[in-house]
């Protein structure tokens, strides 16, 4: 049987198939809760050489995973609970990044740029149905991220670089999927806006976004009411040592009570901010390389908080893939892959419903997609810890 056909029938079955694999499971693992430390183990997920990575787990313990290889694929990747096996297969052509985000029923959904294009392409159980987004609109490029409703409403926010005339357009866009039809429209008109961004969406359905406004050197949120949007910056504003913008690399979380939970670089620190009534609490996590100048796809970041609302950053530092988390008193920061010959590890964070972690990465030397598979451990880390100085 081929992958694809293994992969429907895993989706199509999911909810009886897995339901007592995950009790036993569920049962068998320990309390993780108030762990200082946490140990890794890697598995292979595909040989071909693997960016752009965006992967999730849903509420049963499955993987899903959407990566970019050479020749011009956009792949997916499938790994049921209680095994280590993974079936993967192309949906598409692609050369740009991938945003992965499941809906409730756990269908993947998967937004990613194609020559210049937004495509958007979900999973309905038996067949891949692909989009393409804002046609005849222009350029698009760098980055597109998704967010999904509880309903299974998609929501994307994208960088539209040039109109169709080919003059440069630079700012955020914003759509979402009403009744077959994308609603589309520039969230921001600020030039330079979008170059990075993230989106979640809450209970109530309202988008929240996190993006950078290059020209005005910020870090912005956005968030709608379901009538109007409201921008605001995040932290300092103005420039630094280098005119860069704040917010790069940004990913964002919503915690229980629906406050925006966002890491992101301010030039060459990354911080964690934390939205709490009305004000943004700020730490700096950890200092990267200056190297990290050398390309701005070095600057990548992806947030979780784990089942005690804990924040951990996945992250990468000249090459180096790093794992940030708050232990309740201290920024702990652990190595997970060393640097390589390729620059990049175009990793992407994810947890179960057990309190796993799950970090996916392109490897540093032979460029493989690998995913490491954390669990917390009793013993003293030996990991780098910092001292929250904001």
């Amino acid at each position: 049987m081929s992958d694809k056909s293994l992969i429907c029938k895993h989706t199509l079955g999911r909810r009886t198939r897995f339901a007592a694999v995950l009790l036993i499971a569920l049962l068998a693992l320990p309390v993780w809760a108030g762990a200082q430390s946490w140990t890794w183990k890697t598995e292979t997920v595909d040989t071909k050489a693997a960016k752009f990575i965006s992967l999730a787990a849903d509420q049963e313990g499955n993987l899903h995973v959407s990566y970019v290889t050479d020749p011009e694929e956009m792949r997916y990747g499938f790994r049921p609970v209680g095994s280590s096996r993974w079936f993967t297969m192309k949906v598409d052509r692609g050369l740009s990044n991938t945003t992965l985000r499941l809906d409730r029923e756990g269908n993947p959904h998967i937004c990613y740029i194609a020559y210049g294009e937004l495509r958007y392409a979900w999973l309905d159980g038996s067949k891949w149905i692909i989009q393409q987004v804002a046609p005849n609109s222009g350029t698009i490029s760098y980055n597109c991220a998704m967010g999904i409703a509880p309903d299974g409403t998609p929501h994307l926010a994208w960088y539209h670089e040039r109109l169709p005339d080919n003059t440069n357009y630079i700012r955020l866009r914003y759509a979402v999927l009403k009744d077959g039809q994308w609603l589309v429209r520039t969230l921001d008109q600020d030039e330079g806006t979008g170059k990075w961004s993230t989106i979640q969406v809450d209970e109530q359905g309202h988008p929240h976004i996190v993006y950078t406004a290059w020209d005005r050197h910020q870090a912005r949120y956005a968030v709608s009411d379901g009538t109007a949007w409201t921008m605001t910056p995040i932290g300092r504003t103005g420039l630094g040592t280098r005119e860069a913008p704040r917010g790069m690399g940004n990913s964002m979380v919503l915690d229980e009570k629906g406050n925006p939970n966002v890491s992101y670089f301010d030039e060459l620190t990354l911080k964690y901010a934390r939205r709490d009534n009305g004000a943004w609490v700020i730490h700096n996590v950890d200092t990267i390389s200056e190297s990290a100048w050398s390309d701005f796809s070095g600057f990548r970041s992806t947030l979780l908080l784990d089942n005690q609302g804990n924040p951990h950053i996945a992250y990468e530092d000249a090459g180096a893939l790093k794992h940030a988390y708050w232990d309740g008193e201290k920024w702990r920061v652990q190595l997970i892959a060393a640097g390589g010959t390729t620059p990049f590890r175009y990793s992407s964070f994810t947890k179960d419903s057990t309190g796993a972690l799950y970090l996916a990465y392109q490897d540093g030397v032979d460029r493989s997609l690998r995913v490491a598979i954390g669990r917390p451990g009793t013993a003293q880390s030996t990991a780098a810890q910092k001292k929250d100085n904001e």
